[in-house]
């Protein structure tokens, strides 16, 4: 579903504009404040939009996959360098 991933695109885009033009004093002073929590609920709607985009015309079984590639992604990624 391209449009999934355009109007997700969008949102992030205009999320990010409108807190140039903005420039709300609350995003640096905190995470409570209401400009902080409008932003963190533009940017997690676009970026579900957009990642559930593509996985709309994957195969069930490579869906059913994603949370073993997640866990070892977060376990090889956690693991100190030698």
């Amino acid at each position: 579903m391209p449009w999934r991933i355009g109007i997700g695109s969008g949102v992030v885009v205009i999320t990010y504009a409108g807190l140039i033009a903005a420039r709300p004093d609350s995003v640096h002073g905190g995470v409570g404040g209401p400009a902080a929590l409008l932003t963190l609920c533009a940017y997690t709607l676009g970026a579900m939009l957009i990642a559930s985009g593509p996985v709309v015309g994957l195969p069930t079984a490579m869906v059913g996959l994603l949370p073993v590639a997640i866990a070892i992604n977060i376990m090889v990624g956690g693991a100190d360098p030698p």
